[in-house]
């Protein structure tokens, strides 16, 4: 597996994340592009309301199934490799979707481009991880967010171009069409441009695990796309009742798995962390409340007020646009407002949906363009934005980091899974209210009446759901103790107290019981205060690692010491301290006193749950003064780490050997 250092050195990183931020692109503009073509499809291929939710929920099923085990599939087998295969794949499903000639060859089509799309999409962040560190991390990270929301912003938008201009007399299956030339270019341009890269960590994938839970999801999601559309059969109740025991099946293998194996599938202690579940949660109900309002408004514009595609696509510019504008600005709130814009993000959630209900109904059956629809939508995005990056992020932050994929993986999953319960659920209502007064196959400005009010029940439901949204995420936000010293921001570096004695307390990471209890009262004191200890001092090991900016050894001082994370628990962190001595190279000292101030440079905690950037005075440190350390948020996660309890005498005073 590469190193951070020389991925960070590889001149050809920009270029290959480019390609692997194109097939994000594609298979976001894809989720998206199709809301705009469900009605076109529909009146040429006869499909049934039923089949429509398939061709939306058959790739989110899909995807959502896959998806840890497309994760997993990379580690083992090459990242790179998964990547080309899964685009390879997302290209030629792509062409299959857009000659598809009937209803079942278009939904199992969509359901193998899911498939596919679940093997490329775990691997973009993975090669990010692993080609990029620091600042440069950062920048990809949020280049990436930037992706996703143009890409939901132009997916309506070149939808309803691509269905209205009529290239080539294709009509709809442009929109699957026009993924093939890309895709075909970021393959050729991927094969020579991104560096592949494995671990050797538990290569094992537990299939069992990926057989139950698919078929779980099988059973329980696919009644509730077919139950309405076929009459509630009883085989349809009997697949919803299967799905419970074959659940439960699942756990208790997982279990097993995770007592006589290191290679689970989905390891059950991820959700003994409170932070982690809650995010899970919240996940289900912004996600499915976030694909339900697509679903149904889509439905209202198209069917219920015979808007074009393109008229459609124009109106959902503003909620993707104000999730765009939000989502630039969230690291800034986040630093400054902590966890609470989740509750912000879920008021202007309420109040969009709450705005929307009034304008349909002020409006009536006269809705001639999106125009009324605009302020609220720009409302709702403003919401989604500032609610999907800092929900990841406070749901992984008290995950060790040999978990960390695993519950990424399971995250994601999540939020695949709510999209496709989201629409299953709005659907009951929405055509559940149509009832026989309307006529399939759907014609567009039939009954525009009707869709209003199924629209606006559908809307009082995903009101509910935000306000759900809304109280988690204030539980969330009131998480400060207990399993998470991360919820206030504030960790210490070290616990070698020396206030006393002036002898390190800890030795060489061997502690007595005494000692730990001593400092599980210590901290947990520390944590309800918020005030640095007495004074600390570094144990340092200096151990040889590259600059990642001219490649030169670094002299790197480690800091290994013993700090509770929780109450009941004793984790590990390592304090590295690296500096570059090549005056030349943007990584040395001076480097560092041109960006962060005279006579500073960084320092950087790692640890299973911790992964903070600070910034100190080396005038200070030499003094041995902890009051002149100064904090900066990491760029990863926007948080703070407190680290003005540490006085880290002897860093820097020793040069390289």
């Amino acid at each position: 597996m590469q190193t951070l250092a020389r991925a960070s050195v590889d001149s050809r990183r920009w270029k290959a994340l480019l390609v692997v931020l194109t097939g994000t692109f594609m298979a976001v503009l894809d989720a998206f592009i199709v809301n705009v073509a469900l009605p076109p499809i529909q009146q040429e291929l006869h499909t049934s309301f039923a089949q429509v939710q398939l061709v939306l929920a058959g790739y989110t099923l899909a995807y959502a199934v896959g998806l840890i085990t497309g994760g997993r599939l990379g580690d083992i087998f090459g990242r790179k490799r998964l990547f080309q295969f899964g685009m390879l794949g997302f290209t030629c499903t792509s062409l299959l979707c857009g000659l598809a000639p009937e209803p079942s060859i278009l939904i199992a089509s969509r359901v193998i481009q899911g498939l596919t799309a679940s093997l490329m999409l775990p691997q973009v962040l993975s090669i990010i991880q692993v080609s990029f560190h620091g600042d440069e991390r950062a920048k990809a990270f949020g280049i990436y967010g930037a992706v996703i929301g143009i890409a939901s912003i132009l997916g309506q938008v070149v939808g309803g171009i691509l269905i209205t201009g009529n290239l080539f007399g294709l009509g709809w299956r442009n929109v699957f069409l026009v993924n093939v030339p890309v895709g075909i270019i970021a393959l050729i341009i991927g094969f020579f441009v991104i560096e592949e890269s494995t671990t050797r960590e538990n290569r094992k994938l537990d299939l069992i695990g990926v057989g139950l839970i698919a078929l779980t999801l099988a059973l329980f999601v696919y009644p509730l796309t077919e139950g309405r559309d076929t009459g509630w059969p009883l085989w349809i109740i009997l697949c919803l009742l299967l799905s419970i025991p074959f659940f439960i099946t699942f756990l208790l293998y997982e279990r097993h798995v995770t007592r006589t194996s290191t290679s689970p599938l989905l390891p059950l202690s991820l959700f003994r962390e409170r932070r982690f579940t809650l995010g899970i949660i919240i996940a289900l109900a912004y996600y499915g409340e976030n694909a339900a309002l697509f679903f149904t408004l889509v439905l209202f514009l198209q069917v219920g007020h015979g808007f074009s595609p393109l008229s459609s696509g124009l109106t959902f510019l503003p909620l993707g646009l104000g999730s765009f504008i939000s989502s630039l600005l969230m690291p800034r709130f986040v630093t400054r407002f902590g966890l609470r814009v989740l509750c912000s993000g879920a008021a202007l959630l309420i109040l969009g949906d709450v705005g929307t209900i009034f304008v349909v109904q002020h409006i009536g059956t006269t809705l001639h363009n999106g125009f009324p629809l605009f302020p609220v939508l720009l409302c709702v995005g403003l919401g989604q934005g500032l609610i999907g990056p800092p929900l990841v992020n406070a749901a992984l932050s008290t995950i060790p980091s040999r978990y960390t994929g695993a519950a990424s993986g399971v995250l994601s999953t999540v939020t695949q899974i709510s999209n496709v319960l989201g629409v299953a659920f709005i659907s009951l209502i929405f055509f559940g209210l149509l009832g026989s007064q309307v006529q399939m196959p759907m014609k567009p400005g039939l009954l525009p009446q009707y869709y209003g009010q199924a629209f606006v029940a559908s809307l009082s439901a995903l009101v509910v759901m935000a306000v759900i949204t809304f109280f988690l995420s204030a539980l969330l936000c009131r998480n400060k103790t207990g399993k998470g010293a991360l919820a206030t921001g504030h960790v210490r570096s070290t616990v070698q107290d020396t206030s006393k004695s002036g002898k390190p307390s800890l030795a060489a990471g061997v502690v007595s019981k005494g000692q730990r209890e001593e400092s599980s009262k210590r901290n947990i004191l520390a944590r309800r205060e918020l005030r640095p200890a007495a004074s600390y001092q570094c144990t340092l090991m200096p151990q040889p690692e590259q600059c990642p900016g001219c490649g030169q050894w670094l002299w790197v001082a480690y800091h290994y010491s013993r700090k509770i994370m929780r109450l009941d628990d004793l984790y590990e962190i390592t304090l590295v301290v690296r500096r570059c001595y090549n005056p030349l190279c943007q990584y040395s000292h001076l480097g560092y006193r041109r960006s962060l101030g005279a006579a500073s440079w960084r320092v950087w905690v790692r640890s299973d749950r911790l992964n903070r950037n600070v910034a100190f005075c080396r005038a200070s440190q030499r003094a041995g003064d902890p009051s002149m350390f100064t904090i900066s948020p990491c760029p990863d996660c926007w948080s703070y780490c407190h680290a003005s309890g540490a006085s880290l005498r002897g860093i820097g005073d020793t040069a390289p050997n």
